[in-house]
């Protein structure tokens, strides 16, 4: 979905086409009914929020597309909720874990 959109917008292409739509539509539908069979209701609220809005451009639905895909994300791998910069132990941040400039 998110590449289609890409490619799209790489054709200079800044409307939303048909199958993009239908694609929109239905990457949303597969996105509600993963966050519902995990049962979280925080994130039931977020992609019902990403669904209300109306995307008007290709750009919009790729925003929305990202922030589902985060979503998804962290219901996949609850540990990427608590990264480094989220812990306020102040030993946590004595290393890092991004590269050196």
């Amino acid at each position: 979905m998110i590449q289609s959109c890409e490619e799209t917008h790489l054709q200079r292409i800044k409307q939303i086409t048909p199958p993009i739509a239908e694609m929109y539509a239905q990457a949303l539908d597969h996105a509600r009914e993963a966050v519902e069979w995990a049962g979280d209701a925080e994130d039931q609220r977020q992609i019902d929020a990403i669904a209300r809005i109306q995307p008007r451009r290709i750009v919009h639905i790729m925003d929305a597309m990202w922030a589902v895909q985060e979503v998804i994300f962290d219901l996949m791998q609850p540990s990427r909720q608590r990264l480094p910069e989220d812990i306020e132990d102040e030993r946590a941040h004595q290393g890092t874990w991004r590269p050196a400039a």
